[in-house]
């Protein structure tokens, strides 16, 4: 991810938080975190990071994780998307179900049920 990709992406982060119902406050070190934050989900092999990108911008994000279950299940891993986000002007496109769709694949290659 160059610089222009990464500051698209904190912008959509910021711009996630004007329209959140919930806390999402951003620290002094945001950017920083950020970075640090989405490179762990990049390199990771039980979380996923999903970018879309139209013509060089970055219009939409999706993050997620593999959990365990309790050993009571058949299925012991799940993964559950954490965060997804469309940037306003991107939207009604298909790209948050297409993001989706992705991040279901993975979690079915990675043996998991999806939460989706």
């Amino acid at each position: 991810m160059d610089r222009k990709q990464f500051r698209s992406g904190l912008a959509l982060l910021e711009y996630h938080q004007r329209i959140s119902a919930i806390d999402l406050n951003l620290r002094d070190d945001a950017a920083e975190n950020w970075r640090k934050f989405f490179e762990k989900h990049v390199r990771s092999t039980i979380r996923k990071a999903i970018v879309a990108e139209r013509e060089g911008q970055i219009v939409g994000f999706l993050i997620g994780s593999i959990e365990k279950r309790p050993p009571c299940f058949t299925t012991l891993y799940q993964a559950f998307v954490d965060t997804v986000a469309v940037a306003e002007n991107s939207r009604n496109q298909g790209i948050g179900a297409r993001m989706m769709n992705a991040f279901a694949e993975w979690a079915k290659a990675k043996e998991c049920l999806a939460s989706c």
